[in-house]
């Protein structure tokens, strides 16, 4: 919240509490200027039609670009064991935003890959950090149930 009111100190920032659920919270903010911040708009389209990706300001800013990780990977990703292995995923069908997110950690010093599945009609793009999982959970402080 404090970032949001920091981005819009003229605006209206608040918590709204979704009745008995206690497991998140949505914080909502009122701003004629989130379109100048964001690259895609709402109802024009899913993120694919409108080939969402990350505003450059966030990626050139490290601190922006972790926390952006953080949240893109906590919404479509994973984290799992492969036989053994520790493994770190990022899946969406929206190939510049799943560029974005490989170019952002390589980037960080990862090494991620690249790969593209056919899905029915669709394609899905799975980015996936299987060299130093660990270090990106720690550096994003990632946590996934």
């Amino acid at each position: 919240m404090s970032s949001l009111r920091h981005l819009f100190p003229e605006n209206r920032v608040s918590i709204v509490y979704a009745k008995n659920i206690d497991t998140y919270i949505n914080i909502s903010v009122y701003s004629n200027q989130l379109k100048t911040l964001m690259p895609w708009r709402i109802g024009r389209g899913s993120k694919q039609v409108q080939q969402a990706h990350v505003p450059t300001w966030i990626k050139d800013e490290p601190i922006y670009s972790k926390e952006c990780l953080r949240g893109l990977i906590q919404t479509d990703g994973s984290i799992y064991h492969d036989r053994g292995y520790l493994m770190i995923n990022f899946t969406n069908n929206c190939f510049s935003l799943a560029n974005d997110v490989y170019k952002m950690l390589q980037t960080l010093g990862f090494r991620p890959t690249f790969t593209t599945t056919a899905v029915a009609r669709n394609k899905k793009y799975t980015v996936r950090i299987a060299r130093n999982p660990n270090e990106l959970i720690r550096k994003l402080r990632l946590y996934k149930a």
